[in-house]
């Protein structure tokens, strides 16, 4: 089985193209300049896009690209985040109409901001109201709602909503170490919002699992990738700390927050979210750090994929 990777030079699609390819698929991370890669990355899966034709058959395709949104909110960037996350879509449809070849399952990344701040639990099911205000809601409908464009070129299209992904190599908690290192971590607010958190090995071998089992899910769906145990923010910081053998004693209050981060601070740094992975659990999926201290310290010992 032949697999193509949108956007698998970032961190999660990197970690991915690895993972797959250790579990005997044939991963190919497609890209415009792959010889940017080729010589600081030990994967040597690429393909030019460019180079996609008829003779050239993937049976799924994965899109994992977009920005990082852990960047101040600029107007500027706001216009970049959306098309960083879509801008391959026209490529997918090409190749597959070019080729003839329909895809029989494309994944594409979503994640959790699509759900609005709420106290209560939510799964899949829970209903949601678009708010106005929400950046990161909006953007999160708009790139799904874009992403339907590939239906007429694959059997099954899944969208996989995802929270914050701990992992070593990058990400948010490559951005908290340092400071977490110098025994300068702090509690972000009041520390009582709630985080939805996925571990970047649980975050492979689900993706893993919806290949080999995507009979379980709908042929259009949405699937919630966080573990089954949300923590405050609170119980986050003091974690991470103490699995790094340093205080945690400041805080940063939410005007700070507001102050230096701007709206993007508030919505993700402030907003509290219960999140829970109702169609992975119910489908099977055994999640094996799924637990925030077992997250960590797999990290920590640089245990990651």
């Amino acid at each position: 089985m032949k697999i193509a990777i949108f956007g698998g030079t970032g961190m999660l699609g990197f970690a991915i193209a690895k993972f797959l390819s250790l579990n005997g698929f044939y991963v190919d991370i497609i890209s415009r300049k792959p010889t940017k890669y080729l010589n600081k990355q030990k994967y040597k899966g690429f393909n030019i896009i460019e180079k996609l034709d008829e003779h050239t058959n993937y049976n799924i395709s994965i899109n994992l690209a977009g920005l990082s949104i852990f960047r101040r909110w600029s107007d500027a960037n706001k216009k970049k985040f959306p098309h960083s996350r879509t801008c391959f879509f026209g490529k997918i449809i090409d190749y597959s109409l070019k080729s003839g070849n329909k895809f029989e399952l494309i994944i594409n990344g979503s994640a959790i901001g699509f759900y609005p701040e709420n106290p209560s639990v939510i799964d899949e099911y829970s209903k949601s109201e678009i708010t106005n205000n929400s950046f990161s809601q909006q953007l999160c409908v708009n790139v799904e709602r874009e992403s339907l464009r590939l239906n007429k070129v694959s059997n099954q299209l899944i969208n996989i909503r995802t929270g914050i992904v701990i992992a070593k190599e990058g990400g948010f908690l490559t951005r908290l170490l340092p400071l977490f290192k110098l025994g300068l971590g702090s509690i972000i607010g009041c520390g009582k919002q709630y985080m939805s958190w996925i571990d970047i090995n649980d975050f492979c071998r689900a993706v893993l699992f919806i290949i080999v089992n995507k009979n379980k899910f709908e042929d259009l769906d949405f699937i919630n990738f966080t573990a089954p145990n949300f923590v405050t923010n609170e119980e986050f910081s003091k974690e991470l700390a103490m699995a790094l053998h340093r205080p945690c004693v400041f805080k940063i209050p939410k005007l700070m927050v507001k102050l230096i981060f701007g709206q993007m601070g508030v919505e993700l740094m402030l907003c509290s979210q219960k999140v829970y992975p109702k169609k992975l659990i119910d489908a099977g999926f055994k999640f094996i750090n799924n637990t925030l201290p077992q997250s960590i310290k797999s990290n920590i010992n640089n245990k990651s994929l």
